[in-house]
């Protein structure tokens, strides 16, 4: 990442939290709490620990130039292609895909539809991979009854 002059301060969650923060937000919330996202780094079933591990490594040694692939789709809200970048690894292990995206996506639909039901206004961001497919945080709202718009081109 360093190579490409990549830092996860440049992320847009990061800059979002910023501007949040920079122009009085005072409320956040998130999706998920820390100690469930180190739950899915060390699950209870030590294979599919293993497993994630093992792909983390082999994606990281391979340098397939997928983090480029991943910001040049972003930027272009080509959801299609981002979704192929980020998760066409993950569909031959059902299993680690259903932990890392599915199950995720349907506990954070849950929460959001939650929210949407409050006399309020929300900004809400989730990682690249959980936009893409009808496993998407997007397609799962759409689902449910909700109006869904991709604001793109936003610079």
């Amino acid at each position: 990442m360093g190579q490409r002059h990549l830092s996860p301060d440049a992320g847009v969650d990061r800059q979002v939290y910023d501007e949040a923060l920079a122009v009085g937000g005072k409320s956040f919330r998130a999706l998920e709490t820390p100690e469930e996202q180190f739950r899915l780094l060390m699950p209870d079933d030590r294979a599919l620990e293993v497993k994630e591990f093992d792909a983390s490594l082999k994606e990281i040694l391979k340098d397939k130039g997928v983090v480029g692939d991943m910001i040049d789709a972003w930027a272009s809200g080509d959801i299609k292609t981002l979704g192929h970048v980020m998760n066409d690894d993950l569909k031959s292990d059902p299993k680690m895909e259903k932990a890392l995206f599915a199950d995720r996506n349907a506990k954070w639909v849950n929460k959001i539809a939650a929210m949407l039901n409050e006399n309020h206004t929300y900004f809400i961001t989730v990682g690249a991979g959980h936009l893409a497919g009808p496993k998407g945080v997007p397609a799962m709202l759409r689902a449910r009854g909700f109006q869904v718009d991709e604001v793109l081109n936003l610079r």
